[in-house]
């Protein structure tokens, strides 16, 4: 493959390559860190990149921001729309998109500037569906990275039908810790990936999740993907220098939200009748496991709030379809998950509030 990079003498061989979309929802922000999430994909090696915005209800200043740059660079569409959540963004962003192959941005992050051409490169060279790369955490705390592992130590690798298999459930049952990076070598983030746009065409984000949309999107594309990669290389820049304590103080408003998710978790599973593909036995378990899991993260998150009504929330998230369901299925728990999906079936939720409460200050 010849690697189409800055280079005025390498334009013919340019308009040979695949184009590569990159979606990128904005929602205000710092005009700055959005300038730079621009410039990330603008000043890529590999020149045959297109970015479509999805501008989801910003202020009047940076949607003029983005109208500006699109009006100066030929390579950037934008889309303005109402607010509409995440998930619809970049579906839209989808709809529009032109290229054979398909990447995310956030528009707080950015990208290395050799992602798409190594990308692109062993897309092409292994005929994948898709191939994750590894992410770096930029906190105040100092530089971390998610890794995913070296397979065979040569830092690349094609799953095979069965480790697909094992991925996909993996997206679904790995535990969403706010408070702390999870290891790559699982398919729990879009960003850092590179996606034949064709599998694309049957695959959307759950409108209304924010909590957990990537992992369900992953769910979907494994199972329609017969050849996945996966390189140990940094492939995204995740910024959390912005942020302080966890994600970073976490609010009732989240709590609340993650019902949402679980809800999706236990569609995609087959847990409940709710839209999604249907799973096998293997994701059915994830999907269980998945679901207590964000569970967990909804009673952490109201125990450390501690307001008078959070003991009520407890009881409205206990009594969902998609809770009771996975507390019921959930299989090769530890003890103390085991613990939580027994008084979930008793409908104990004050003594559950309680436990997570106990938990939260031996945290603390």
């Amino acid at each position: 493959m010849v690697c189409c990079r800055i280079d005025p003498s390498s334009e013919s061989a340019c308009a040979r390559q695949p184009l590569v979309s990159v979606v990128m929802p904005v929602l205000n922000g710092s005009s700055s860190r959005l300038s730079r999430a621009i410039a990330s994909v603008l000043d890529q090696t590999y020149r045959r990149v297109e970015l479509v915005i999805v501008d989801d209800g910003s202020e009047p200043g940076i949607a003029a921001l983005l109208d500006e740059v699109s009006a100066a660079q030929e390579r950037v569409r934008v889309l303005h729309q109402p607010n509409r959540g995440v998930s619809r963004a970049r579906n839209r962003g989808l709809d529009l998109v032109g290229g054979t192959y398909v990447g995310f941005l956030d528009a707080d992050d950015s990208l290395p500037p050799d992602f798409v051409e190594a990308a692109v490169g062993l897309a092409e060279r292994y005929r994948l569906d898709v191939v994750f790369g590894a992410m770096e955490i930029r906190n105040v705390h100092g530089d971390s990275r998610w890794r995913a592992p070296r397979f065979g130590g040569a830092g690349f690798d094609v799953l095979d039908s069965e480790r697909i298999a094992a991925l996909r459930a993996a997206a679904l049952s790995s535990s969403p810790d706010p408070a702390r990076d999870v290891p790559v070598g699982t398919a729990t983030n879009v960003v850092g990936a590179l996606y034949r746009a064709s599998l694309l065409d049957q695959v959307r984000f759950v409108p209304g999740v924010a909590h957990g949309e990537d992992r369900l999107f992953n769910v979907d594309v494994l199972a329609r993907s017969q050849r996945v990669g996966f390189s140990s290389s940094v492939w995204y820049v995740y910024d959390r220098t912005a942020q302080s304590g966890v994600t970073q103080r976490l609010g009732v408003a989240t709590a609340l939200a993650l019902a949402t998710t679980m809800d999706a978790f236990a569609g995609a599973g087959g847990l409940v009748r709710v839209a999604g593909p249907a799973g096998d036995t293997a994701v059915r378990d994830a999907a269980a496991r998945g679901v207590l899991n964000y569970l967990k993260a909804a009673l952490r998150i109201l125990a450390t709030d501690g307001q008078v009504g959070n003991r009520r929330i407890v009881a409205e998230l206990v009594a969902l379809g998609s809770v009771r369901a996975a507390a019921a299925t959930a299989r090769g728990l530890a003890p103390a998950d085991r613990a939580i999906a027994l008084l979930v079936r008793l409908r104990a939720t004050s003594l559950l509030y309680a436990l997570a409460v106990l938990r939260s200050r031996r945290v603390a």
